[in-house]
């Protein structure tokens, strides 16, 4: 069923709890739904497009055409290849869909030389950063460098990688600490289960802080960036940091390398672990010109309402090409 030209269309939505771009989907969808331009439907209702988000399960029932968005691209032995148990996965799930979105041309350029789905099936929208992190509190850097034990004059670098001990970009950080310098010190992040401080931090000493932190307040303590990942996630962090004009350095192999590229924001290097440290060692040296003398950059950097307007233009070119479908 699909709705009369003009009419709204209704949206149901299967979301992964954890795709990292859900919060970011949900809040473009809100933006629409807040405008009259959809309606979210709950399961019993009917839908004209059904949206699944990351790795779910479709359950039975009428069929109406299908959205798919890819949350995560999980890479091979460091190298932009997706690996063979994902893409067996990932192609369960997009089975029968209208359209796949990728967020990152990085991504979607994968999706299409993978097989996954032919070129004009697949829609790139932008990387999305969390939501909530780009407006710290009055004083943010000097309150969380404290709690963080960061000394006066001492670089500060952040790094959300989550390089596992096998991984190419693992040990980055005791090359660096090899290098005899005083003037920096690491700390590196994961999501944490709780909200709104959802990212644990991990300090240079190897401790874990007792409380998670704000990733606004991390930024702004930051002095640079480092994204070593080896999955091409939605949602990153290192956007965030890009908005924040904080620099970069990213690896090829994280979805960011394609926005610091474009926005000039840092380096891009190979997803080896002395290519990494040897990045940090330049950009320290470099005298880190990106980081922004004041304020924080607006929430519409976060690219919700870009989101919002790229969703409603496919929702619309599936219903206009299953109208067309119907008639023929």
């Amino acid at each position: 069923m699909t709705t009369t030209t003009g009419a709204v269309p209704r949206i149901r939505t299967y979301g992964d709890p954890s795709a990292g771009c859900l919060a970011g989907l949900d809040a473009a969808l809100a933006m629409l739904v807040e405008a009259r331009r959809i309606v979210r439907v709950g399961g019993d209702e009917p839908a004209d497009i059904v949206h699944t988000i990351g790795p779910v399960t479709m359950p039975t029932g009428p069929a109406v055409p299908r959205v798919h968005t890819v949350d995560r691209i999980v890479l091979r032995n460091g190298r932009l290849v997706p690996a063979g148990w994902w893409l067996r996965r990932e192609g369960r799930c997009a089975a029968g869909t209208s359209v796949l979105l990728a967020h990152g041309q990085m991504a979607g350029r994968l999706l299409v030389d993978a097989g996954l789905a032919p070129g004009e099936r697949v829609h790139c929208l932008p990387l999305l950063a969390p939501l909530g992190c780009m407006r710290p509190g009055p004083g943010a850097r000097r309150a969380v460098r404290d709690q963080l034990g960061v000394a006066p004059g001492v670089r500060f670098v952040l790094s959300a990688d989550a390089a596992n001990a096998g991984s190419r970009t693992a040990g980055w950080e005791h090359l660096l600490r090899c290098t005899g310098r005083r003037d920096v010190t690491v700390a590196s992040i994961c999501p944490a289960a709780t909200a709104p401080a959802p990212y644990s931090v991990r300090l240079a000493s190897g401790r874990w802080l007792s409380e998670p932190l704000d990733l606004a307040g991390l930024l702004a303590a930051a002095d640079l960036f480092v994204a070593a990942g080896h999955t091409l996630e939605a949602c990153n962090p290192a956007t965030a940091a890009v908005a924040c004009g904080v620099p970069v350095t990213a690896v090829t192999t994280d979805s960011v390398a394609e926005l610091v590229l474009s926005a000039g924001a840092g380096f891009v290097v190979p997803a080896r672990a002395v290519s990494v440290a040897q990045a940090v060692v330049a950009q320290l040296d470099s005298g880190l010109p990106l980081r922004r003398p004041s304020g924080s950059p607006p929430e519409h950097q976060l690219k919700v309402a870009e989101l919002a307007h790229g969703l409603l233009m496919i929702y619309r070119r599936v219903l206009c090409a299953s109208a067309v479908s119907g008639a023929a």
